[in-house]
């Protein structure tokens, strides 16, 4: 899936798949893009929920901060 900037540069870039009821949830890679198309953020996704290291830049591209989100499980193991 993507989603673009008025501009017409990338916003959002995520891999989609179905789910077991047959939903599109972000599963996979996904990133963020500030509006001059430098990248804001990028990690993984499971069915939807953010999870392991995500990565987070400043608007000079350089890595701001990382980020454990866990596996996705319940209780956030």
């Amino acid at each position: 899936m993507k989603e673009f900037w008025e501009t017409g540069k990338l916003k959002y870039w995520n891999e989609m798949r179905k789910d077991a009821n047959g939903k599109w949830q972000r599963t996979g890679l996904g990133r963020a893009y500030y509006s001059d198309g430098i990248l804001e953020r990028e990690g993984m996704y499971k069915e939807g929920t953010r999870v392991g290291i995500w990565k987070y830049f400043g608007d000079d591209g350089s890595l701001a901060r990382t980020e454990d989100r866990g596996t996705g499980a319940p209780g956030g193991a």
